[in-house]
């Protein structure tokens, strides 16, 4: 919207100049400073980040070369107190809005003299454009905190849940261990009961009188029915 805006008043200069009765009211110059305005302010907009560091002086100063031309151009000083609150922050933003509003109150008596809309105009679109600016920044501000307190709840919820399933597979565990505990204790307390009855039964039986060809296949015997 913004660059659409400023895209806009441009054409509105143009077109201004090229209609008054004055056919000298656009001259060379006010055309060099506009399209001097339009490439900087493209070529800034094209880049990372808002531009590199010259980018905003750059388009103030051009800003204030075809206002200083052509009076219509001083409409674009509205748009730029949006870029400058848009590109930079904190006292900086405030101090650069100052400069452009002086600027325009400036170029105004220049072209018409001095009066009370030329004064109030500018800074009455400078005192609105800090509300809305410094406005959107905090409620920027504010989403981008939120934004980071729900990612945190995330990643704190994907935590328990990743806690909670290891907390199952080792219940799981714990209960698969104890069941195997207790399985192979009640196999060796059934064995041990076994041996036990075939050692009572052995001596129940008189053997005596068996060779031990005969006592080693009893005992086998045993062993396979305890199996």
């Amino acid at each position: 919207c913004l660059d659409l805006l400023i895209a806009v008043l441009l054409v509105f200069v143009a077109l201004r100049g090229v209609a008054t009765a004055d056919a000298g009211h656009l001259s060379p110059a006010t055309w060099l400073w506009l399209a001097a305005f339009a490439i900087v302010y493209a070529i800034g907009r094209m880049q990372p980040d808002d531009g590199p560091r010259w980018w905003l002086p750059a388009v103030i100063a051009c800003f204030t070369g075809l206002a200083w031309t052509s009076p219509d151009g001083v409409w674009l000083a509205f748009p730029l107190f949006f870029l400058v609150l848009q590109a930079v922050a904190g006292w900086y933003a405030v101090a650069m809005v100052g400069v452009i509003t002086a600027l325009a109150i400036g170029i105004i008596a220049w072209h018409g003299g001095w009066s009370v809309g030329g004064v109030a105009g500018p800074v009455l679109g400078a005192a609105v454009a800090l509300m809305v600016g410094l406005g959107f920044r905090m409620l920027l501000r504010e989403a981008t905190t939120r934004a980071e307190a729900i990612d945190e709840l995330l990643a704190a919820r994907a935590d328990v849940a990743e806690m909670s399933r290891r907390a199952g597979e080792l219940d799981e565990r714990a209960r698969l261990a104890a069941d195997i505990h207790d399985t192979v204790a009640q196999g060796l307390s059934s064995i041990q009961l076994l041996l036990h009855s075939a050692e009572a039964s052995a001596r129940d039986h008189d053997d005596a009188a068996r060779t031990p060809d005969d006592r080693a296949a009893s005992a086998e015997r045993t062993i396979g029915q305890i199996r």
